[in-house]
């Protein structure tokens, strides 16, 4: 009888194993995207969108003229000082029995800052003269910001209750 024929051995080929890895993932990107395409979760028919804009309507909204725009604005602070000051804001929620954000108290401190403006440009007066300090220097940086804090003090003493 005759020989059997043996079949040659296919040798490793690293390609052949990234096509596949690459067809898999197109397989994957096709049945994802079939998905998406199908149909939509939710469709809004144009009667709800009418009734929404009828209750935004109905409340009070303020016109662009009467909005007034915020901004975020954000400083350093160190993590001890910020303890101590979620630790006071803690305590002041225990006094007053609600919630208090630090925005609000910032806000609360901003609403003082500029209402004291007449106080606060004398203090700064009776201050005198401060130097500029660096940065990068954390004794100078102290000492300002100590004059900061006894310059709003005089004038917040001074302008008494709002």
């Amino acid at each position: 009888m005759g020989e059997k024929i043996r079949k040659k051995k296919k040798e490793y080929n690293p390609l052949d194993d990234a096509n596949g890895l690459i067809g898999d993932i197109l397989k994957t990107q096709k049945s994802l995207q079939k998905k998406v395409i199908e149909k939509p979760k939710q469709i809004i028919k144009p009667a709800q969108i009418k009734k929404k804009l009828e209750k935004r309507s109905s409340s009070k909204v303020l016109e662009d003229s009467q909005r007034e725009e915020s901004t975020v604005f954000r400083f350093n602070i160190s993590k001890k000082d910020l303890y101590e000051v979620r630790r006071i804001i803690a305590e002041m929620e225990l006094q007053t029995n609600s919630k208090i954000d630090l925005s609000s108290v910032v806000r609360g401190w901003v609403t003082r800052f500029i209402t004291s403006e007449k106080e606060l440009i004398d203090s700064a007066r009776i201050e005198g003269s401060l130097k500029t300090p660096n940065r990068r220097d954390a004794l100078e940086m102290s000492e300002f910001e100590h004059a900061m804090a006894r310059i709003q003090a005089r004038a917040f003493r001074r302008a008494g209750e709002i």
